[in-house]
């Protein structure tokens, strides 16, 4: 279970550092949900998510980002088939600057596949930093 999501965050990560539209979205199950203090937002296809992603990689863009850091990341065993998982994340901009400090929480679904865990994202909610909770278990994201 640690490894199927160090994989697959690992491989989160590296497609927002490489602003991978398609990398980003296979990490989610199609619908999903996105959450932040803002607003509430139904992903029903993957055309939404990659437009939806997009708009993000722009912001990031933007701000100029030059990295992005994982502070801390835990998860616990919700059911056979559902993970709940907690990260912190920094994003870094061109002048070695925090601009965005958050915490996020993710429902990941679980399946069998082939005899292989596949792990998809079903819901992220994301909060300020001060609301992070350090969960069961560790894991790393590199």
């Amino acid at each position: 279970m640690k490894e199927a999501l160090e994989n697959l965050f690992t491989h989160y990560l590296k497609s927002f550092r490489d602003y991978n539209l398609q990398g980003v979205c296979h990490c989610y199950a199609i619908p999903c949900t996105l959450n932040t203090p803002e607003r509430i937002l139904l992903i029903e296809d993957f055309n939404a998510c990659e437009k939806e992603f997009s708009a993000i990689f722009e912001q990031l863009k933007q701000e100029k980002t030059k990295d992005i850091v994982v502070q801390q990341s835990s998860f616990m065993v919700l059911s056979k088939s559902l993970l709940l998982v907690s990260i912190d994340w920094d994003f870094i901009n061109q002048f070695e600057d925090v601009f965005a400090s958050f915490c996020a929480f993710y429902h990941i679904a679980l399946e069998m596949k082939d005899k292989n865990i596949q792990l998809k994202i079903v819901n992220v909610a994301s909060h300020q930093s001060e609301n992070s909770l350090l969960l069961k278990n560790e894991f790393l994201i590199s």
